[in-house]
């Protein structure tokens, strides 16, 4: 399996991050509402850049645990992960499969209700997906069978 990389994985994962930050932006709305000394200044362009790197980060630091990782590209190849799927899947407690989860759910790169329903992997995460194994098609081809490098 080679992922075309050229089928918009950076807009894919620009959509995820940018659903991430409006889902953000929500959450500050709904404070904002409750609060008695408001502060409902819009966010600047400078604050969803700085958001924006930071949600990404989080999105590739998530995949780059490789037991997150195995998570991730599970849900993607599947209709979906519950809890207990998730706990089989990296051999440990419900507990632990629930922080993992979580963390792809903050990173943007999966979605639902964890421990309650399925969690489905986003575009977002399709994406990094796409990205990691694409890459490591592309390592291992150029590498050839003795390791050399064909470029």
């Amino acid at each position: 399996m080679t992922p075309d990389l050229t089928s918009g994985v950076v807009v894919k994962l620009g959509h995820g991050v940018a659903l991430r930050l409006k889902g953000l932006a929500q959450a500050i709305e709904r404070l904002d509402a409750l609060e008695t000394a408001h502060n409902n200044e819009p966010t600047s362009a400078a604050d969803r850049e700085v958001a924006a790197r930071q949600v990404l980060r989080k999105a590739l630091q998530a995949a780059a645990d490789p037991c997150t990782y195995g998570l991730l590209r599970a849900a993607c190849q599947s209709d979906g992960m519950t809890l207990e799927s998730a706990a089989r899947h990296i051999g440990g407690g419900r507990l632990a499969a629930m922080d993992r989860l979580y963390d792809l759910v903050q990173a943007g790169l999966a979605s639902g209700s964890v421990g309650l329903e399925t969690v489905h992997a986003t575009a977002a995460g399709h994406a990094v997906v796409d990205l990691v194994e694409g890459s490591v098609a592309e390592a291992v081809a150029l590498a050839g069978p003795s390791g050399k490098t064909h470029a």
